[in-house]
């Protein structure tokens, strides 16, 4: 039996790149949780690669930045967002925040959802089963 890895293996990712074409998620708006390190980061990558424009959203603002940074220095499009997904009021900061995911935007040039739109998604993700 294979021993496991707590990382990553490099060369399986790029295995997977290798494989991916370039333009399977392009024109795609994607956000990565735990996207700054680990798992999370492989996905962003990997998604990246795959021409979609990649949100790193993680707790860890920085090494989140540092690696949006990483890959737009690569070529992709790419933002970081810090935020605490186990803190609500950090969510809705973050929603508040203009939306690094909007369609060739960077971070500070979009629009904030309105206030409408985000009760809405609110009220939906709260619903009980079986109802509309």
């Amino acid at each position: 039996m294979t021993d496991l890895q707590a990382i990553p293996d490099p060369s399986s990712l790029q295995a997977l790149l290798a494989e991916l074409p370039a333009n399977l998620l392009a024109g795609r708006r994607v956000l990565v949780t735990g996207g700054a390190r680990g798992l999370g980061l492989a996905f962003a990558q990997c998604i990246a690669a795959a021409g979609a424009h990649v949100v790193l959203a993680d707790i860890l603002g920085e090494l989140a930045q540092a690696e949006a940074r990483a890959l737009r220095d690569a070529g992709h499009a790419a933002h970081a967002l810090a935020v605490d997904l186990s803190d609500p009021a950090a969510i809705d900061a973050a929603r508040a925040k203009p939306s690094a995911c909007s369609a060739g935007s960077t971070a500070s040039s979009t629009t904030p959802p309105s206030p409408t739109r985000a009760a809405a998604t609110r009220t939906s993700s709260t619903s009980t089963p079986g109802t509309a």
